[in-house]
C-alpha cells in the first residue's frame, strides 16, 4: 500500500481515515464532490457519478489501494423520490464508475464503506452475521446494497480484489447527520431531559469513528476479500446509553420515559468474530471511552 485513493476524504470517516494514514506517512489523495481541505491538504473535487471525469482522474494518477467513503445519505427532510434517484447515482453508479476505473488501473484493493442498513433489524437475530440475508429497511441501504453487489460482480469477474465494510452506528467528532448520542450528549451537556422510548428497550450497536477508520486501514493490509461486519460487536440499550451519557458528562439531567413504539423493542448488533479473524480488526474504544472523548470535543466546539 504505497499510493493511496479515498474518497469522501472530506466526510466523516473519511476525514479521520486521511489523517489517521497521513500521519503514518502515506502518500495519499483526498477527493470529494465540492474539494476542500484537511489540515494544510488540498482535497481535490470530483464528482464520482461523472465516468468521464473518473477517468481523466485516473489517468492523470496511479494508485495501488483505494478507500471508497463517499455516499449519499439522504435527509429526512428530503422528498423520497429525490433521496431514491440521488443515492443510486452517487451510491451505486458512482461506485461502479471508480470500480471500472480502479480495475483498468490495475488497482491492488478497493475497500468499500457499506453499511449495516443493508439488514432489517426487525427480521433478523440479535447478532447479525455477514451471511444473513439482506433485508434493507430503507432506501439508503438498498443504494449501499447495490455497492456491494457491484464490489462482487468486479471480483468475481474481472479479479478485483474488494471488501465491502458494514458499519454499524458509527459516531464521533465530525458526523453531520446528528444520531443519538450526538443529540444526548448534547442535551447532557445543557443539563436537559434525555427522552427515551417507555422501556428503553431497543439495543443498537455502536462503533466510534477512529474504530471505523481503523477497520478500513486494517481491510487493506489483510489478504482478505468479502464482506465484513464492522462494529463494536455489543449491544446498548438506549436506556443504557442515557445513563452512561448521564455518567461521561457529570450532568444533572432526567431521564424521562416517551410513548413506547413498536420499533424500540428490537434488539440488533453486529457479529464481527470474522473481522477479528481476517482482519485482525479489534474495536480500540469501549462506549464509555468513545462518549468521553466526543463529549470533550463537542465541549471544545
Amino acid at each position: 500500500m504505497k499510493k493511496i485513493l479515498i474518497t469522501g476524504a472530506s466526510g466523516f470517516i473519511g476525514r479521520h481515515l486521511y489523517q489517521r494514514l497521513k500521519k503514518m506517512g502515506y502518500d495519499i489523495t483526498g477527493v470529494s464532490f465540492e474539494g476542500g481541505k484537511i489540515d494544510q491538504d488540498e482535497i481535490t473535487a470530483l464528482d464520482i457519478t461523472d465516468q468521464e471525469a473518473v477517468e481523466i482522474f485516473f489517468n492523470r494518477r496511479v494508485f495501488d489501494t483505494v478507500f471508497h467513503l463517499a455516499a449519499y445519505l439522504p435527509s429526512k427532510s428530503e422528498e423520497e423520490y429525490y433521496n431514491v434517484r440521488k443515492g443510486f447515482l452517487i451510491n451505486g453508479l458512482g461506485t461502479y464508475n471508480l470500480l471500472m476505473a480502479s480495475r483498468k488501473q490495475g488497482v491492488s484493493k478497493f475497500i468499500y464503506s457499506s453499511s449495516a442498513s443493508v439488514f432489517n433489524r426487525l427480521s433478523h437475530k440479535i447478532s447479525v452475521k455477514e451471511k444473513e440475508i439482506a433485508c434493507c429497511e430503507n432506501v439508503y441501504g438498498i443504494t449501499k446494497l447495490a455497492g456491494e453487489n457491484l464490489c462482487e460482480f468486479f471480483r468475481k469477474k474481472y479479479g478485483l480484489k474488494t471488501v465491502c465494510l458494514r458499519y454499524a452506528s458509527v459516531y464521533g467528532p465530525g458526523e453531520k447527520n446528528q444520531g443519538v448520542i450526538q443529540f444526548f450528549l448534547k442535551r447532557a451537556l445543557a443539563g436537559e431531559t434525555l427522552e427515551v422510548f417507555l422501556g428503553g428497550e431497543r439495543t443498537q450497536d455502536f462503533i466510534y469513528v477512529k474504530d471505523a477508520a481503523e477497520a478500513n486501514f486494517r481491510a487493506a493490509l489483510s489478504q482478505a476479500e468479502g464482506v465484513y461486519n464492522i462494529g463494536s460487536g455489543e449491544e446498548t440499550a438506549v436506556i443504557d446509553l442515557a445513563r452512561l451519557i448521564i455518567k461521561v458528562c457529570r450532568s444533572k439531567s432526567k431521564i424521562v420515559k416517551a410513548p413506547f413504539l413498536k420499533e424500540d423493542k428490537s434488539r440488533f448488533f453486529l457479529d464481527i468474530a470474522r473481522a477479528k479473524k481476517d482482519l485482525n480488526f479489534f474495536p480500540g474504544y469501549s462506549l464509555a471511552q468513545g462518549l468521553k472523548e466526543y463529549k470533550n470535543y463537542l465541549c471544545k466546539k
